[in-house]
């Protein structure tokens, strides 16, 4: 059985990043063990303008709550 484990890393002006984590429990194959750890670099971006978006004071606040620490 595999364990995916994210949270948000950092979050800057207009992007913030994914920190990913997977793990394996311990079986008959073997103990348990980190298998892979990635990171994404998503950007708010507005297709219209075709520009960055400053990501909202409004969402900060939530993913902060969310994430229970501040992320900036």
């Amino acid at each position: 059985e595999l364990t995916v484990e994210t949270r948000l890393g950092r979050l800057g002006r207009t992007s913030f990043t994914l920190e990913h984590r997977v793990t394996a429990q311990a079986s008959p194959r073997g103990q348990a063990r980190l298998v892979v750890t990635a990171e994404d670099v998503l950007v708010l971006y507005d297709y219209a303008t075709q520009r960055p978006r400053v990501i909202p004071d409004e969402l900060v606040v939530r993913l902060e709550s969310y994430e229970g620490r501040p992320l900036r």
